[in-house]
């Protein structure tokens, strides 16, 4: 990508911004839906594995009930594993529980 270009952008139209092709260590070139990181329902838990070896951005993971109210407020991330990843848990309680990946530079 050509320098100065929008870090919200998404030039190859794949839905995923270079913001975070660059957070999570993806090529920006290629189609990266299918990589982008989702969430695991395992057992009693929703969790949410991701790449955090890029130090000039930030992550906050947060989760919601409804997709309106979000909070990080519940959800614990585990330390960073030799690979760059973070795993982050919430417990699922009941109802519906939803997560996301909030990264800022």
């Amino acid at each position: 990508m050509a320098a100065g270009s929008d870090l919200l952008s998404t030039p190859n139209n794949d839905g995923v911004s270079l913001l975070v092709d660059y957070a999570l260590n993806l090529d920006p070139t290629k189609d990266q839906s299918p990589n982008v990181p989702k969430a695991v329902l395992t057992g009693g838990n929703l969790s949410y594995t991701f790449y955090v070896g890029n130090a000039y951005v930030r992550f906050r993971i947060q989760s919601s009930a409804d997709l309106h109210t979000w909070s990080s407020a519940g959800v614990t991330v585990s330390a960073q594993d030799a690979n760059g990843n973070c795993t982050a848990t919430v417990p699922r309680f009941s109802g519906r529980c939803f997560m996301r990946l909030v990264v800022t530079h």
